[in-house]
């Protein structure tokens, strides 16, 4: 799974996404990305970290409600190891 991200001239990117907007569980996480500019291939992920904000059911059209933090660095840790960031 990847996700475009506008990087501009920064190094230091905070950004709040919807990921898996279309589909029947909506996630919305923030992402801290530290960039690097190499002269040869231009600017790269240095590294990441996934903080998960909420879901949204949209078949049930509710909030899904994570009590236990458990659950939450579950699927943060999913998304850590299994989203790719593209930077634009």
């Amino acid at each position: 799974m990847s996700v475009d991200i506008e990087s501009g001239n920064e190094n230091f990117l905070d950004v709040d996404i919807t990921l898996f907007e279309d589909d029947e569980i909506s996630v919305d996480v923030n992402l801290e990305i530290v960039t690097d500019e190499n002269p040869d291939w231009g600017k790269s992920v240095k590294s990441f970290k996934v903080h998960f904000l909420s879901a949204y059911d949209n078949r049930e059209c509710e909030d899904l409600s994570f009590l236990m933090l458990r659950e939450k660095r579950e699927i943060e840790n999913y998304l850590q190891n299994q989203l790719t960031i593209n930077l634009i």
